[in-house]
C-alpha cells in the first residue's frame, strides 16, 4: 500500500480538472438512455429515446486520463513530488470549484 499512497494525490488532482473539461465541453465515451435502457457510443437521434445521460461516460473518461495521470506521476522523482503535491492537492480542487460554479451558473 505505501508504493500506491503517493499515486492517489495525482489521480485525485487530475479526476476533478478532466472530469470538469469532460462535462464542459461534453466529451463522454458513451451515451445512457434511461427511456430505452439502452448504452450508446454516441448521441443518437431518436424522438422516442428521450433526454440522454451523459454523466457515466464523464465519469469513465476522468477514470481512465485520470489513471493514466497519475501513472504518469509515479516517474516524478520523490524530491519533485513532496514539493509539487501538496500544493496542487490544494491548489487545483479550490480552483476546480470555483470554475464549477461558474459553469452551473445558468442553473441558479
Amino acid at each position: 500500500m505505501t508504493r500506491l499512497a503517493p499515486l492517489f494525490p495525482a489521480f485525485s488532482t487530475a479526476f476533478g480538472a478532466i472530469y470538469l473539461a469532460c462535462m464542459h465541453f461534453n466529451i463522454a465515451a458513451f451515451v445512457y438512455y434511461p427511456v430505452l435502457g439502452e448504452w450508446h457510443a454516441a448521441r443518437i437521434e431518436n424522438a422516442d429515446a428521450g433526454p440522454p445521460m451523459f454523466y457515466y461516460g464523464w465519469l469513465f473518461n476522468a477514470l481512465i486520463g485520470s489513471a493514466v495521470f497519475a501513472l504518469a506521476a509515479a516517474v516524478i522523482p520523490q524530491s519533485v513530488a513532496r514539493k509539487v503535491w501538496p500544493t496542487l492537492v490544494w491548489a487545483v480542487p479550490g480552483i476546480m470549484l470555483v470554475l464549477s460554479v461558474y459553469l452551473m451558473r445558468i442553473w441558479f
